[in-house]
């Protein structure tokens, strides 16, 4: 049967009616088909075995004709496809190809065997009368996008799109940018900028644990959930969008475990969920109208309300959740390690450096107010410290008294676990065993004087 296709004819021609190009353009002119075919295996291998493989599982690509030009009254030269009609003519005649190419023929012998059982012996070509018709389409075939005339290839989140819609698999990527893309929360010129966000960037940040935690999403049975409001997860996940799409970061600012932890330093109180702004229930970052895979997964949409977990459920003394800026290069570095150090492996370590940290904050801020703080000198014990910045605070409208009630307690209840006695003792009575959850729940109410500390230090 002969119809024509875009002026042209297209026709089913025998395989053995066709000849590979002994022109082409991947490697040097040759004289004969077994040169071509030859030629052809060298320049492409493993590629072509492959192909062979694909074509006996898939068949031909029936979107992407072989185009061919009359070479006398029943054969054809082949003008596009010749690495599909080569690999052809090989599983169907093994001894065409040079014996020097018996390695590759090994390689192919199972292919071989299954092409017996189903041999492709008609081809479906575009015929063109001049072998110059076709060559606008070949090159824009093999030569790119050429402005959009040619075929314009996918960047990886669109790639991503199709593999959820054919295969049902929807990357942790993916879920993230949807999120952006239809939340309230998201600022417009960001959502219309988002097809241009990097794919993989996102993946290598999301599939760090310690970046979804600081963003305050799970991910279990390859669904991303929350159990925060959706405009807290939004916020983290929005200033990363714009560091990619914005101030020129690129992989390199992420590619290793340590990058990454660098990374997340950068966030401040503008662009870090709040913790304590919980949804009403967990929900998912996906779409509500994508079918999931597992009973389990759907259960998550509309769980039973649980109560939130303890403040002291966490490894750290200090939460992940919490950023301050430290200009101190030695107080940074102990801020950093109070809040990766798990409190429950190194009790005594932590306990130890707490108290270093809350000292060398107070004297880094008295320090800052150059006298301002009367009274103070080097060697001032820390309990009158805390009670000259306490007063500070409260005189200039800092923290409030409520505030202040756990500074209080700290220097005039010498027996509860947040007194300066107890500090001391960390370090000093080699009796005294700190205890994890002590620390933390120590942590929870000095926090909001530390964080006051630091922002006001100029």
């Amino acid at each position: 049967m002969i119809i024509f296709y875009g002026g042209n004819q297209k026709k089913t021609i025998k395989l053995t009616n066709l000849l590979v190009s002994v022109e082409n353009p991947r490697f040097e002119m040759v004289t004969s088909q077994r040169e071509a075919i030859y030629m052809m295996v060298v320049d492409q291998g493993e590629k072509l075995i492959r192909l062979a493989k694909d074509i006996i599982d898939s068949d031909l690509n029936p979107t992407d004709p072989i185009y061919v030009t009359p070479s006398g009254s029943t054969r054809y030269t082949v003008l596009e496809g010749n690495r599909r009609v080569t690999i052809l003519k090989i599983l169907n005649s093994p001894e065409s190809l040079d014996l020097r190419s018996s390695a590759f023929l090994n390689k192919l012998k199972p292919y071989i065997e299954s092409f017996k059982k189903k041999p492709i012996l008609n081809i479906d070509c575009v015929v063109f009368s001049e072998a110059a018709d076709a060559d606008k389409w070949i090159e824009l075939k093999h030569t790119g996008e050429n402005g959009g005339i040619g075929t314009v290839s996918w960047d990886t989140t669109q790639q991503a799109r199709f593999n959820k819609k054919v295969k049902g698999h929807n990357p942790i990527a993916l879920q993230a940018i949807e999120l952006l893309e239809r939340s309230i929360h998201t600022d417009n010129k960001l959502k219309s900028d988002l097809s241009k966000l990097s794919y993989t960037n996102i993946e290598r940040l999301l599939t760090d644990p310690d970046v979804r935690e600081t963003l305050g999403i799970k991910y279990q049975n390859k669904i991303l959930s929350s159990e925060l409001e959706e405009e807290q997860v939004v916020k983290g996940l929005s200033k990363i969008a714009s560091d990619f799409l914005y101030k020129n970061y690129t992989v390199n600012n992420i590619r290793a475990k340590k990058d990454r932890k660098k990374y997340l330093e950068e966030f401040d109180k503008n662009t870090i969920p709040d913790v304590t702004r919980k949804a009403d229930s967990p929900w998912q970052l996906i779409s509500s109208t994508l079918v999931t895979e597992a009973p389990q997964i759907t259960q998550l949409v509309q769980p039973t309300k649980k109560s939130n977990p303890p403040s002291t459920d966490r490894k750290s003394l200090i939460p992940r959740s919490f950023v301050i800026k430290i200009d101190g290069k030695r107080e940074n570095d102990i801020y950093h390690e109070l809040k990766n150090l798990v409190v429950g492996d190194y009790v005594n370590a932590v306990s130890v450096i707490f108290r270093v940290f809350i000292e060398l904050s107070i004297d880094a801020f008295i320090a800052s107010k150059n006298g301002s703080i009367k009274g103070v000198k080097k060697m001032t014990p820390l309990r009158e410290k805390f009670t000259k910045v306490a007063d500070y605070f409260q005189s200039s409208g800092i923290l409030s008294e409520e505030e202040l009630k756990p500074l209080r307690v700290l220097t005039e209840d010498d027996h509860d676990i947040l007194s300066i006695d107890t500090f001391n003792a960390y370090v000093h009575n080699r009796h005294f065993t700190p205890n994890e959850n002590h620390l933390k729940r120590s942590w929870d109410n000095i926090q909001i004087f530390v964080e006051k500390l630091w922002e006001n230090i100029k």
